[in-house]
């Protein structure tokens, strides 16, 4: 993919990289928080990382939360509108998030979408602090949040099965 930084550059304007997905395996941050890696792999015989990604605790206190948090998978689907811009990664209890990666050497968040937890939530996913009743589950909304633009949109949805929790 064409880097902007070295455009002018007389050789490396030009550059291949990989997504590198970990997958968290522990629940609630007991083990090493687990990443998004870009690697540079130009000269196929000599990889090396430039980058990574990492979706911050604080922000959700998703070590708390209960379940796993850290990154899970990609989405390896990439049409034309969203190839070499933007990836999508499911972060367990911190949702799924969207990485610009128009410059993979610093990566930065587009946006994420986290499901409201309601009664339907796999209870070995999740701390819920008091069971909500079917009308309050009913009126939660799930929000995706753009973290480049100051409004974001709501909807109503389900919130998927856990089926990887341990």
């Amino acid at each position: 993919m064409p880097i902007a930084e070295f455009a002018k550059d007389a050789q490396g304007a030009t550059r291949d990289f990989v997504m590198i997905v970990n997958e968290q395996i522990l629940n609630e941050c007991r083990e090493a928080r687990q990443f998004v890696w870009f690697v540079d792999v130009t000269a196929e015989s000599r990889p090396f990382n430039v980058s990574n990604f990492n979706v911050p605790e604080a922000g959700g206190n998703f070590c708390s939360r209960g379940g796993r948090f850290g990154a899970h998978s990609p989405n390896e689907n990439q049409p034309p509108m969203y190839a070499k811009r933007l990836v999508f990664v499911a972060w367990f209890n911190a949702g799924v998030r969207a990485i610009d990666i128009r410059d993979p050497y610093n990566p930065r968040e587009a946006g994420y979408y986290i499901p409201a937890m309601t009664d339907k939530t796999d209870k070995r996913c999740v701390k819920m602090p008091t069971a909500p009743s079917a009308a309050s589950a009913r009126s939660r909304r799930t929000t995706w949040r753009s973290t480049t633009a100051a409004t974001s949109t709501s909807s109503i949805a389900p919130t998927p099965a856990c089926t990887s929790c341990s």
